[in-house]
This record gives structure tokens, sequence and C-alpha cells, in this order.
């Protein structure tokens, strides 16, 4: 398992139209969200981050829902799910073809982010200097793939092709595979096991380097999204 720290017992919010309960902790910019739909376009719910969100997945509690991702690097017009291997799709029914702010996250009227009276939950993460990273990359089919710079060495990475379909969403991290070249992945998508085909990554001091030419992490001219954390965390934040 991999785990996000909040702050304990949730909170109300009033920052949006629609009251939320919270549970957010700024230092590390991750919020738990809940509430409850009204389904009506141009909602927003209180996120507490107090910095706007670079990625958020909104999952139905009371509906077969799918997980829900809005990241800056797509836009406000389009999502993404997590248990999908689609490319984003265009909707304005999920983020109202607005962008999140550091104080609410706005809701289109579908049912899978906000159906009168159906319960949710949404996980936001702002970007924190020297602990976090959200952004996106541009293929170039060679083995000698994009250096991506976080600003730190990852511990945990997860990426997609926004692109081209029917790939995978794939996890690489330390744990997995403890030496560069990290060959072996888990796909957020599946329930497979691990695999040591589907790409190759260096975790170096200050970001990531691709290091295959495979459709999952680096076609030519395809563009990719990532979510990066690290492996320790640096900044006065953390008082390092």
């Amino acid at each position: 398992a991999w785990c996000w720290k909040a702050a304990g017992a949730a909170v109300s919010n009033s920052d949006g139209t629609i009251t939320t309960s919270v549970s957010v902790n700024q230092e590390a910019g991750f919020s738990i969200i809940s509430y409850t739909g009204n389904s009506t376009s141009g909602g927003t719910i209180g996120h507490g981050l107090g910095k706007t969100p670079k990625w958020f997945i909104v999952k139905s509690r009371s509906q077969n829902r799918g997980w829900n991702n809005y990241h800056a690097s797509i836009g406000n017009t389009k999502y993404i799910q997590l248990q999908q291997s689609h490319t984003p799709e265009t909707q304005s029914g999920w983020w109202n073809n607005t962008s999140p702010t550091s104080s609410v996250i706005t809701l289109g009227n579908d049912g899978d982010v906000n159906d009168s009276s159906q319960n949710y939950i949404c996980y936001a993460w702002s970007e924190i200097l020297g602990y976090s990273k959200f952004g996106d990359y541009k293929g170039n089919g060679s083995d000698e793939g994009a250096y991506i710079d976080c600003g730190f060495k990852p511990a945990w990475v997860l990426i997609k092709n926004t692109s081209s379909s029917s790939t995978d969403w794939i996890i690489k991290t330390a744990r997995i595979s403890p030496v560069n070249q990290m060959d072996k992945a888990l796909k957020a998508n599946s329930i497979d096991t691990e695999a040591s085909s589907l790409s190759s990554i260096d975790f170096l001091a200050n970001g990531f380097k691709i290091r295959n030419n495979g459709s999952f992490t680096n076609s030519g001219n395809e563009i990719y999204i990532f979510m990066a954390f690290a492996e320790r965390p640096s900044g006065s934040m953390f008082g390092l």
C-alpha cells in the first residue's frame, strides 16, 4: 500500500456551494474531501489545501461509478478514469470546464461526480516544493527517453499515456525495483501482477529518466502525465 497522511477527523468546510467534510494536511498538500452531490452544473466543493490542486480523484460512494481524475496538464475540459486504459475524454459534466482554485473544486452535473443526494469522496493534491510534482512530458521513442526534473529523488511515480488508448497507468517505485534500471512495474488499472516488460526508468537525485521506447512511457511525440512523490522530502515545510 501507498498511503498519504491527512489530518485526522474531518471538519466542515463551507468555502464552496456544497458543504464538505475535509481532512487536510496543507504541509504535504493532501486533502480528503467528502460531500453529497446536488446535480448542479458549477457546484463547488471546498478542499482546504490553501493552494490550487494539480491532481484530484473523485469517486462515488453510493453508486458503481469510476475513479475520475483531473490533472492540471490535461485541463478542465477533460477527464480520465483510473480504472480504464483510455485517453482523456472531453466532457463538461465532470469539471464544468472550470479549473480548481486555491479554495474550491468546480463540478459539472454528471453522476460520476455530482449526482443529487449521492455521496462522494475526493482525494486532492497540491504541488509542494521538495515533496511532490505533477506534470507532463513528450515521448521520443528512444531508449534514451526524457529526463523529468522533479527537484527531488522520487519514491513513487505514476505515469499515463494521454495520446494513445489501451495504455495502462504505470506505477514505478523503489519498493518494487530498488536499483536502476527499474524494470518492474504495476498497473493501477489492472489486477495483473508486477511485470518487467512495460517500462524502464531510472530514479535519479533530482527526478527520473525514461529508459525504454515502449508505448506505456515513451512513444515518439506522445504526451504523458505523471505524478511523483519524494523519497526524502526536503524544504522548510518539513523541517529539513
